[in-house]
Formats: C-alpha cells, structure tokens, sequence
C-alpha cells in the first residue's frame, strides 16, 4: 500500500517525558509511519513532573517527528493549548493526540482518511478505548485521539471559548441543534472492535494522588487521602510496573 504523503499532530502536553515518549512510540509504530513526512504541534504546559525539563520534552519530540512546532506555556492552561493547536494546523486532516496515550494495534490510515472522502461533513474520527458498538456515531465531543478536519476546525474555532472546557463546551454545538450540528462524529473502525487506547495519564495522577484537571485550566491537585507509607510505596511501585508494559508494548 503506497505511503501517505503528510499528516500535522496536534499534541497538548505537559512536563511528563516518559509518558509522552510511550505516546509518540506507540502512535508511530501503528499509524504515523504510515505517512511520508508528519508535523508535531505541540504545547507543554509547564506542570507535571518537577524534575522535568523543556530540553527533555522536545528531545523526545525530535526522536519520532524532524519537523517540530512547539510552544512552553508557563501558566497552563488546557483551553489555550488546544485552541493553540488547532489554530496552527496547515493539512486537511490532523491527528488531535494528547501525550497520555498508547496506541495497542494498527490503524489503518487509508481507511482512516477514506471515512472522510465518503462523508464531506465527517469532522472527527475517533479512536475508542473500549469496545465499539454496532452503532459507531459519537454521542458527544471527544479529545480521545481521532483524526479531524481542518474545515470543521476553521468554524469551531469561531465558537471557542478560553475559559471552557474545549470538550464540553462544543456538546451543544455539535449534538444539540447548535451552529456545528451539520458536522458527523464518530468511532473509527468496525462495529465490534476492540478497544485501541490505553490512558496512561489517569494511572499516572493515581500513583501521585493527583485530581485530572477540571474546566479550562490544567491544575493538578493532592486528591488523596494519608493512605500511609506502605500504600503510597505500592501505588508508585504498581505505575513503575505499567511503565514496563507500555515501553514494552510501544516498541
């Protein structure tokens, strides 16, 4: 099958170098390889690891993709990174990919961008991290990896607001008679697939005892309760062991 000749991925990130080297690994070995030449377009906000640095991230970066756009935000914020990601887009379609994500089997590209040839009003394809249903649409706006279409992201970008969630905020846009309900949403795939995703972020907050980020702003906050030294050291001890299995799944 012949080589695709360019996709952009637009990856808000924050300062978590393993996790967002498990994401580029396994993106690259089941979908992005499938294209002649890909354009990273990432934000790292400035929160996450403390012992990481900017140097490390975009390293990472250079190791899957030559053509890196970033910008290091220092007061995060979820919203503008993704309104910032959107905005500098250049291909007809793009990978939406945040950085806590594996990728467990192969994508097919072709037949990826082929659901976007079909249907002219398809905006988002996603990928899903459970199993498919017979009925593949989206019953809501999902960040979930997924391809999209520039057009549809050109008129979404019009309704944007900084200080909303950008996934519940386009709800009644897209599914509620809004300005955005000409647009289709759904699953990639066949009815019945397995599920394609792991979420490693939400692993990586329950180790460290962190709430996800709520509303527009990425803020992390202690969520957990004393749960004593030898729980603390299990928790931490049970990521490290994921860990493992994604690197390994990822190579």
């Amino acid at each position: 099958m012949s080589i695709l000749p360019h996709i952009d991925v637009v990856t808000p990130a924050t300062l978590r170098p393993e996790l967002l080297k498990i994401t580029l690994a396994s993106f690259h070995k089941h979908v992005l390889n499938q294209f002649e030449s890909r354009r990273l377009i990432i934000n790292i906000d400035a929160i996450g690891d403390p012992h990481a640095s900017i140097e490390q991230m975009l390293e990472v970066c250079h190791m899957y993709f030559d053509d890196c756009l970033y910008r290091h935000a220092e007061h995060p914020s979820f919203a503008r990174a993704v309104r910032w990601g959107w905005e500098q887009v250049e291909a007809d379609y793009f990978l939406h990919l945040e950085d806590d994500w594996l990728l467990k089997k192969k994508v097919d590209a072709h037949s990826a961008l082929a659901c976007f040839a079909r249907d002219p009003k398809l905006a988002l394809l996603s990928l899903n991290m459970g199993r498919n249903r017979q009925d593949l649409s989206l019953t809501q706006f999902s960040l979930r990896p997924g391809f999209m279409r520039r057009s549809f992201i050109r008129e979404a970008l019009l309704l944007f607001d900084e200080h909303l969630d950008p996934e519940k905020q386009f709800n009644p846009h897209c599914f509620m008679g809004g300005e955005l309900a000409k647009w289709h949403f759904r699953y990639y795939g066949e009815p019945d697939d397995g599920r394609f995703l792991v979420d490693t972020g939400g692993k990586w907050r329950k180790s460290l005892g962190f709430d996800k980020w709520q509303g527009a702003e990425l803020t992390w906050s202690p969520s957990r309760r004393h749960v004593g030294m030898w729980r603390d050291f299990y928790l931490r001890q049970k990521y490290r062991l994921y860990l493992r299995l994604w690197n390994y799944l990822a190579r």
